[in-house]
């Protein structure tokens, strides 16, 4: 949404508690000399070891086991009808992923040229800090539901520099719906945009800090329409704004890039893990050879690795919480997420 920044903010921040893939944080702000609070968010950012194909398929095997998060925090007025939308991210060494899913009402993209007014349309975005030195320099990538993106980057206090169109061009995009919906979509529809970004195109217009362990980008992703008969404005970490803005870089959550692919694929393996959730002991399923095991934890770090795994394992010395169980036995391999009690 390409509206005016307004408005600095000073931070002072404590952790408070993890919900799943959103970290609490008490944050006070003072803002005209008023004490607030509001809560920011915390997603971890899984690695690939292959590229995937750019299809806007929502349930194919590379995204099944990768986390989602909901765009579900208003800005303004409530709408009569509030879009469900979820995004998952993904990474390589080249290229940075990213796939939402909206089921949604009142749909209409008009617009098809790149670098026009997207966010009138039907339009999820993602407005993101890739320096970690210069959190306040941005990109916004906005790209309706037939496709058509937008993207600037951002310096602070906020000046817009359009990127070339040849080189948005670079950004592999592919959507469910028509390019047009120019006739507004009353009835349910659920529809996918994925997009795939290489780091270089960005290189080209900021400072990069490249995604790998240890790496994080302030990010914050949004949902929205302008220009139909059902109006929003809707993002994941929440904006305190009088109005719909979503160019402030003080809200932005924080991607966290992690060390290793920690994607579930269970489905094809002919294996299976059970109990889940597990106290003391997993029991493997289907293996007709001795495998390894590597056990990790949400942020892609090793907790553990074993050899001659047959049957069972012995995961008592794990603290509660949430790990990924990597098994490879001859030409078999899953990896699946477990909730350790």
């Amino acid at each position: 949404m390409d509206d005016p920044a307004t408005g600095k903010i000073i931070t002072i921040m404590k952790i408070a508690g993890i919900l799943k893939n959103t970290v609490v944080v008490l944050l006070i702000s003072f803002v005209s000399g008023k004490a607030s609070t509001q809560e920011t968010y915390e997603y971890t950012v899984a690695k690939l070891t292959s590229p995937i194909v750019i299809d806007a398929s929502w349930d194919k095997p590379t995204w099944k086991g990768v986390d989602s998060i909901q765009i579900d925090n208003i800005s303004g007025a409530r709408p009569e009808f509030t879009p469900i939308t979820y995004v998952k991210m993904l990474y390589d060494d080249q290229n940075i992923y990213v796939i939402f899913k909206v089921q949604d009402r009142f749909v209409r993209c008009v617009t098809h040229e790149i670098n026009g007014p997207v966010w009138e349309d039907a339009c999820v975005e993602f407005f993101f800090s890739p320096d970690m030195a210069s959190p306040g320099k941005y990109f916004n990538l906005e790209v309706t539901g037939g496709g058509t993106p937008l993207i600037c980057y951002n310096t602070f206090p906020r000046e817009l520099n359009f990127l070339d169109t040849t080189d948005i061009k670079e950004i592999k995009i592919a959507h469910s719906l028509p390019v047009l919906v120019p006739n507004e979509l009353t009835d349910s529809v659920t529809w996918t945009v994925e997009y795939k970004i290489p780091v270089s195109l960005l290189e080209k217009y900021a400072n990069v800090s490249q995604p790998c362990p240890g790496i994080n980008w302030m990010a914050n992703f949004y949902k929205c329409a302008s220009n139909n008969s059902n109006p929003h404005y809707l993002s994941w970490a929440k904006v305190e704004s009088p109005s719909p803005n979503f160019h402030l870089p003080e809200f932005f959550g924080k991607l966290v890039f992690g060390n290793t692919t920690l994607i579930e694929t269970v489905a094809d393996s002919g294996l299976e893990m059970y109990p889940n959730p597990a106290t003391d002991f997993i029991y493997f399923k289907g293996l007709n050879k001795a495998g390894s095991v590597r056990i990790f934890n949400t942020l892609g770090y090793q907790e553990a690795i074993h050899s001659n795994v047959i049957e069972k394992l012995n995961i008592s010395e794990l603290k509660e919480g949430i790990y990924y169980v990597n098994m490879i036995a001859g030409d078999k391999s899953f990896t699946q997420k477990i909730i350790k009690r």
